[in-house]
């Protein structure tokens, strides 16, 4: 557990020092709320209004912070620094796991200010703010581990970082316009977009506890589908964990 602490302290120096990240990660998802829902400032929305809009930017932000977890490891192995600390820990297990401890930790602070700054502007009591920040930070911690466990499968493939950051950046922008257009998908479309998109199934697993936390209805796929969806994302993240290889497959020598 010391090996995990030391990554986990060395992963979070190198976000903090990575300032342009904040931008995609804060700044830029702020942004759009505000152009979106600039209304908003003079006619305070009703409760479940806010959450059903605020939820695909907590989406966003779970979905991206999610995905920096295995660019990052990627980087780290075409540089042969991922060689490195395997070297020094003896095992590649305390790298990946430092490095998705550490990201989780900055996804609750990113989360934590997004809903701070939004849930002051556009909640009009204390008793809707806290249960809007505890839907929002659940929703985003587990969804959070269940996708950055998922998406570790991609260090399978043999694509180099350049690409594969193109790749995904592409890859989000269509999931977010899919899950901004997807309110009434009908049986079994909701379902299946639910699964193939994580930034949809992020959505949904926060409609989901948004009604545990504020005990109004709000429309979402099936509970107890959704809870599927996260193990099963975690049961393929973590299987591949002894297949992660630490040497990139489009290394040539």
């Amino acid at each position: 557990m010391r090996i995990v602490y030391e990554y986990v302290r060395l992963f979070a120096i190198m976000t903090m020092n990575h300032k342009i990240g904040f931008l995609w990660y804060l700044v830029f998802p702020l942004f759009l709320f505000f152009v979106y829902h600039a209304p908003w400032l003079m006619q305070q929305p009703e409760e479940d209004t806010f959450i059903h809009q605020s939820s695909l930017f907590i989406s966003y932000i779970t979905l991206v912070m999610s995905v920096e977890v295995t660019t990052s490891l990627i980087s780290l192995r075409e540089t042969s620094f991922l060689k490195m600390f395997k070297f020094v820990s003896g095992s590649k297990n305390g790298v990946i796991l430092g490095k998705l401890i550490s990201q989780l930790v900055f996804l609750i602070l990113m989360i934590l200010l997004f809903t701070a700054i939004t849930g002051t502007l556009y909640l009009n009591s204390y008793a809707h703010f806290l249960p809007f920040v505890m839907t929002a930070l659940t929703s985003s911690l587990i969804g959070g581990l269940a996708v950055s466990l998922f998406v570790l499968n991609i260090l399978f493939l043999p694509v180099r970082q350049e690409a594969l950051m193109t790749l995904l950046n592409i890859s989000v922008l269509v999931m977010f316009l899919i899950s901004a257009n997807s309110d009434s998908l009908p049986f079994p479309l909701g379902h299946v977009m639910a699964f193939i998109n994580p930034l949809e199934y992020v959505r949904n697993l926060t409609f989901v506890f948004a009604e545990w936390f504020t005990g109004q209805p709000i429309s979402h796929l099936s509970s107890v589908y959704l809870f599927l969806i996260t193990g099963l994302y975690m049961g393929l993240g973590t299987t591949g964990f002894k297949w992660i290889k630490i040497v990139s497959p489009t290394y040539r020598t």
